[in-house]
C-alpha cells in the first residue's frame, strides 16, 4: 500500500507532541481523558483527592490543566512541588518551605512570613495549618484548593512526614464540627499508595478523600494525536491498487498499530508518534505503514540498546528489582500475571502495590494485566528468570554442564589411547612373568614386615588403654570433688562454690561439666562477662558435639547481651549459623532462631531457617517449645498472621514448654502488627501476669540446669523441651521481651514508669 499526495503535501509536524514533562497549557497534543472531569467535578464538590500511579502517567499535567480550570471558576488554586524543598531539611526548614510555596501562588508573602514568626511557640505543623486556616482562608471567602504534587519524595527526607498526613486528615475530618473548613481543600499527586503514606503503626492510616484513577489512552481518546501525521488542510489519498482511502483512514491506522504496542501509554504512546511524525516528515512516500511503526518501535523501546538506556524501562526495572518489598516475591507474582494466570487486584498485598506503582501491570477490573505489548516483550519470562534471585546459581549449573560435556570429549579421548596402550602391553606381559618370581619373594619380606608392625600396634593399643583408665580415675575423681558442690549450691553460697569449681578445674583442666556449671554460677551471680568466657571455652572443647554447642551458645550470646555488649551477641549468632550450616541439625538451627530473636534489629536472612523448620513442622510432632521458636522467627520476619498461627499452636501442643510466658509476648506484639490493639493489650497483661508466677532462679536449680545438660550432650540426647528450661538466662530473656513489648504496645514513656 503507497500514499500518493495529490496537490503539495503537508510535512508532518513532530513538535506537535511533547515527550518530557509536564506538557504545556496550549499543548495540542494533550489527550483528554475521563479523569479530567472527575477531578474537576470532585473538587469542585469540596472533595479531598489524590491521584496515586506510576510514573509518565500524566500526573502532572492533569494537576496543571485542573488548576487552571478551577482559576478560571474564580477558586483560589496553590500548587505545591514538594522536590522544590529538597531533601536536606530541618521539618522547621520544610514546613516553612511549604508556606512560602502557598505564600507566592496567592500573593501572600508578607502576611503569611509575618504569622510564621509571630507563633514559633507553635510546632512546625500546627503552625502551618494554623496560618492556611487564620491568614489564607480568611483573605479568600470563596473555596481553596492546594495541589501537593510528588508526594513520594518525602520517603527520602531525614524525618518522619506520617504526621503531615495525618495533619490533612484531621483538616478533613473537622469538617463535621467546622464547616468553614468545607472551603479548604487538598489534591496529593505522586507515586505511592494511600497506606503508605502513613507508615506508623499506632497512628490511624490515610483512609479519607476520594482516589482518581488515571487510565490508559482508549482509541478514541487518542484520535486526537493523529493530527500530527499530516496536514488535513492539503487532501492526501492512500491508493491500493484501483482503489482509494482518505487520509483519515490511513492515520487511523497507524495510531491502532501504535496503542497496539503502548496500550495507550500516555508517555510511551507520545513518544512513538513523534517518531512516526519525523519519519513521515523526511520522507512522503509510505509502504506498509504499520511496518514503519514496528520498526520505529523496536529502535526505540525493544533493541538491547533502548532497553538499557530507556527511562521509562529502566524505571519499571529498578522498581521492580530494587524496591523494598521482596524481588523475588513480586517477580513470581509477575510471572502468573504475564502468563494470563487470575492474580487478584488485591491492594493490601504489596507484591501487587509494586507490580502497579511500577508500571509494569494495570488493574483490569478485578485482576491484574500487563499493561501493554513493550513490556511484554522487555520484561518477558526470560527477564523474570535471569533477574530471579537464584539466577546465578542457574548460570553456574548450566556452566558446568557445559565443563561436563567438555570433560567426557576429553574422557574419549583418553580411553581411545589407553585402548592403544593396552594393545602395547600385551608385547610387555613376558617381562611381567618374569618380574613375578621376583615379587613373590617381596610379598614374603612384606608379611613378615606387617606380623612384626601388628606386634607394635598391640603394643601401642596397650599403652592407649592404660592413659584412659588413668584419665578415667582422674575424672571419678573430678566427679567426687564435683559432688561436693551441691551442698553450697542447696545454700545458694555462691562465693565457695566457685572456689570449689575452680579447684576442680584446676585437679581437672577437661572436666567439661566443671567449666559448663562453673559459667552458670557466674552468669548467676551477675559476673556476665566471665560467664561468656567460660561458655567459649566449653564450646572449644565440644566442638565436635552438634546438638549441644547451640544451647551452649545461647548461654553465650545472652550473657553478652545482659553485659551490654550487643557487637559479641552479634558475633556469637554469626559463629553459630556458620556452626549449625555446618553440622545440619534441625534442633540446632532451632535454637540459632531463637538465639537471633530474642533481640530485635538483627538484619539476618531468616528463609532458609523458616524453609528447614517449618518442613519439620509438616512431617513430624514438635513440641511446643519449638512452635514458639517458630513464631518468634516468623516475627522477626515480618511475616505476622503466620506468627500468631504459630505460637497460638504452641500454647495448645502437649509437652513440656520451657517458657509459656515467651509465646504471650510474642503474641502481643504481632497483634499490634497487625493492628489488633485490644489482643496485644491483652496478651501483655496475661504475659506480665505469667511473668510474676515463674518460679525464682538460684545456684540450686543453675547447677541442676547444667548437670542435666552436659549429661544430655554426653548421650547426645538435647532436644528442645529438655531441663535446661530452668537457667539463669530465662529471666534476662523474659525481661528483654517484657521490655519490647511494654515499649511497642504501651510507648516508651509508659514502659520506662512500669520499669521505674
Amino acid at each position: 500500500m503507497t500514499e500518493q499526495l495529490t496537490g503539495a503535501p503537508a510535512a508532518a509536524d513532530p513538535r506537535f507532541y511533547v515527550t518530557g514533562g509536564t506538557l504545556p497549557l496550549d499543548a495540542a497534543s494533550y489527550v483528554v481523558r475521563r479523569a479530567d472531569e472527575e477531578l474537576l467535578d470532585a473538587l469542585l464538590a469540596g472533595e479531598f483527592c489524590y491521584v496515586l500511579d506510576t510514573r509518565q502517567m500524566g500526573k502532572s499535567s492533569l494537576m496543571v490543566r485542573t488548576a487552571e480550570r478551577l482559576k478560571a471558576r474564580g477558586i483560589a488554586v496553590a500548587v505545591l512541588d514538594l522536590t522544590a524543598l529538597g531533601h536536606n531539611v530541618t521539618v522547621e526548614q520544610w514546613y516553612d518551605g511549604l508556606l512560602n510555596l502557598i505564600a507566592r501562588k496567592l500573593g501572600l508573602e508578607d502576611e503569611l512570613d509575618a504569622f510564621w514568626r509571630a507563633n514559633r511557640q507553635l510546632g512546625p505543623l500546627q503552625r502551618w495549618i494554623t496560618a492556611i486556616q487564620e491568614v489564607v482562608m480568611a483573605h479568600f471567602t470563596g473555596q481553596i484548593v492546594i495541589f501537593v504534587d510528588e508526594i513520594d519524595i518525602v520517603r527520602s527526607l531525614p524525618f518522619s512526614t506520617d504526621e503531615f498526613f495525618a495533619g490533612l486528615r484531621e483538616c478533613y475530618n473537622r469538617r463535621a464540627s467546622e464547616t468553614k473548613l468545607g472551603r479548604l481543600t487538598f489534591c496529593l499527586l505522586g507515586v505511592a499508595t494511600p497506606s503508605s503514606l502513613i507508615r506508623e503503626v499506632r497512628l490511624t492510616p490515610f483512609n479519607i478523600g476520594q482516589r482518581i484513577e488515571l487510565e490508559d489512552f482508549t482509541e478514541a481518546e487518542a484520535a486526537p494525536l493523529a493530527d500530527g501525521f499530516r496536514n488535513a488542510a492539503t487532501p492526501i489519498n492512500v491508493v491500493s491498487g484501483s482503489s482509494e482511502f482518505a487520509l483519515s483512514s490511513a492515520n487511523a491506522a497507524i495510531l491502532k498499530r501504535i496503542l497496539h504496542w503502548t496500550g495507550g501509554h500516555p508517555n510511551l504512546t507520545q513518544r512513538l508518534c513523534r517518531a512516526v511524525s519525523e519519519e513521515l516528515s523526511k520522507s512522503p512516500l509510505l509502504s506498509e505503514p504499520t511496518a514503519l511503526v514496528d520498526r520505529l518501535c523496536d529502535t526505540l523501546f525493544l533493541s538491547r540498546r533502548a532497553q538499557e538506556r530507556d527511562d521509562n524501562l529502566l524505571f519499571v526495572r529498578d522498581r521492580l528489582l530494587r524496591g523494598e518489598e521482596d524481588v523475588a516475591a513480586v517477580l513470581d507474582l509477575y510471572s502468573k500475571v504475564l502468563a494470563r494466570d487470575t492474580v487478584s487486584d488485591d491492594d493490601t498485598d504489596v507484591r501487587v502495590s509494586a507490580l502497579l506503582l511500577s508500571g509494569i501491570a494495570r488493574s483490569d477490573g478485578t485482576r491484574l494485566v500487563v499493561r501493554n505489548e513493550i513490556y511484554r516483550r522487555v520484561f518477558s519470562r526470560a527477564w523474570v528468570r535471569d533477574n530471579m534471585p537464584d539466577a546465578e546459581v542457574r548460570r553456574q549449573k548450566a556452566a558446568y554442564r557445559r565443563g561436563v560435556l567438555r570433560t567426557a570429549s576429553v574422557a574419549a579421548v583418553v580411553l581411545v589411547a589407553m585402548g592403544a596402550l593396552a594393545m602395547t602391553a600385551v608385547s610387555y606381559a613376558r617381562r611381567a612373568e618374569r618380574s613375578r618370581k621376583v615379587a613373590d619373594a617381596r610379598t614374603k619380606e612384606a608379611r613378615d614386615l606387617a606380623k612384626s608392625l601388628q606386634a607394635t600396634l598391640a603394643e601401642r593399643d596397650t599403652a592407649l588403654h592404660r592413659e584412659w583408665l588413668a584419665r578415667r580415675r582422674a575424672d571419678l575423681n573430678a566427679r567426687r570433688e564435683f559432688a561436693l558442690l551441691h551442698k553450697y549450691f542447696a545454700a545458694d553460697n555462691g562465693t565457695d562454690a566457685l572456689g570449689r569449681l575452680t579447684q576442680a578445674i584446676r585437679n581437672e583442666p577437661y572436666h567439661f561439666e566443671a567449666w559448663l556449671v562453673r559459667a552458670g554460677v557466674l552468669a548467676g551471680l551477675g559476673r556476665y562477662s566471665e560467664a561468656a568466657k567460660d561458655y567459649t571455652r566449653c564450646i572449644v572443647r565440644r566442638r565436635h558435639v552438634g546438638k549441644g554447642e547451640a544451647i551452649i551458645g545461647l548461654r553465650r550470646a545472652v550473657a553478652h547481651l545482659a553485659n551490654g555488649r550487643r557487637d559479641d551477641y552479634r558475633e556469637c549468632c554469626e559463629q553459630m549459623r556458620a556452626d549449625t550450616d555446618e553440622l545440619g541439625n534441625w534442633e540446632g538451627r532451632a535454637w540459632l532462631c531463637w538465639t537471633e530473636s530474642i533481640v530485635p534489629g538483627l538484619s539476618v536472612d531468616r528463609r532458609r531457617d523458616l524453609a528447614e523448620m517449618e518442613k519439620v513442622a509438616g512431617v513430624g510432632k514438635p513440641d511446643p517449645v519449638f512452635f514458639v521458636i517458630l513464631g518468634a522467627t516468623l516475627y522477626r520476619a515480618g511475616r505476622f498472621d503466620a506468627a500468631v498461627a504459630r505460637l497460638n499452636q504452641s500454647l495448645v501442643a502437649k509437652g513440656r514448654s520451657f517458657s509459656p510466658t515467651f509465646a504471650r509476648y510474642f503474641l502481643a506484639m504481632a497483634h499490634l502488627r497487625l493492628r489488633d490493639y485490644k489482643s496485644a493489650r491483652n496478651w501483655l497483661q496475661e504475659a506480665n501476669r505469667l511473668a510474676k508466677l515463674d518460679p525464682p532462679i538460684t545456684l540450686a536449680t543453675i547447677s541442676s540446669a547444667g548437670t542435666g545438660l552436659y549429661e544430655n550432650i554426653r548421650f547426645a540426647e538435647i532436644d528442645l523441651g529438655s531441663s535446661t528450661e530452668l537457667d539463669w538466662d530465662r529471666p534476662i530473656i523474659m525481661r528483654m521481651l517484657q521490655k519490647e513489648a511494654e515499649q511497642l504496645i504501651l510507648g516508651p514513656r509508659a514502659a520506662k514508669r512500669r520499669s521505674r
